[in-house]
Formats: structure tokens, sequence, C-alpha cells
């Protein structure tokens, strides 16, 4: 489990694993194994500084993880349902938002293309217009691969 870093506020409450599979639900998706214990433990918080890489997939580029996003109602920053509902019009509704990348991007649960997904992340600022990249073929390989850059 990562640590809460408080210059974020007050920490989410941690929610039951049934209230984060409730909400996938609700946009038509099932958790992967080990996504909602995950998000229990981990919501609201930073991946730890100088652990927090991944390499992507297709060209080897490190991405920087930042924040795991949370499912507790009550505490907006972070929020889950809060991050889906701003980038409503942007993202396909079958990429799902968990957490954010060092720079303002969006790492995705990817069902796009089965009901088993990808870890992708989805970048805003791209220069050449919005990026979609693989950081992992499951949710199991994305945490395997987490390290330094």
């Amino acid at each position: 489990m990562m640590p809460w870093d408080a210059t974020s506020g007050p920490a989410p409450a941690q929610v039951p694993p049934t209230v984060v599979e409730r909400k996938l639900a609700e946009r038509g998706v099932a958790p992967p194994p080990g996504y909602a214990e995950f998000a229990v433990a981990n919501g609201g918080k930073r991946f730890a500084s100088g652990q927090n890489y991944i390499r992507d997939k297709e060209r080897g580029e490190p991405t920087g993880l930042s924040t795991v996003f949370h499912y507790d109602e009550a505490q907006p920053r972070y929020s889950a349902a809060d991050i889906w509902e701003q980038n409503e019009g942007e993202l396909d509704p079958k990429l799902v938002p968990i957490a954010t990348t060092n720079y303002s991007g969006l790492v995705c649960l990817d069902y796009r293309g089965s009901a088993d997904p990808k870890v992708v992340s989805y970048d805003f600022e791209a220069a050449e217009g919005r990026e979609i990249t693989l950081l992992g073929d499951s949710f199991e390989d994305f945490l395997t691969r987490i390290g330094p850059k």
C-alpha cells in the first residue's frame, strides 16, 4: 500500500471493493482481477517517487505515474467519478481512467477490444494530438512493470 500525501488534503475514506465494482458496472464494465482491492488500498495516493515509472510496450518510453483515483464520493480530489465526469466528452466510454501521469495524462483501463482490459496512457497534450499508449496487457502486467525510470 502506498503512503498518503498529507499535502493533498484529508485522505479519502476507504470504501469496500463492492463500491468500486458497482461504479465500474455503472460504466458497463467489470474490474479486472485485483483492481478493486488495489483501488481501495491506494485510492487518492501518489505512486512512490523514484519508483513510479512504467515503460510503454510500444516504444519503451518511460511514463511517470502520479496519483491513483479513489471512490469516496465525499472527497472530490482525485475521485474517479469526478475525473470520469470531467473527461466524458474527451474519452471513449470504454476507456476508464484509474490514475494520473506526471504530465496530466490519464492511466486507463482499456475495454475497447475485450472485457479483459489492457492498461493504457491517454496523453491530452501530445504534440500530434491525443495519444494512447499501451502500458500493460492486463492490470496485473501493468502492476508488475512499475518501477524506477
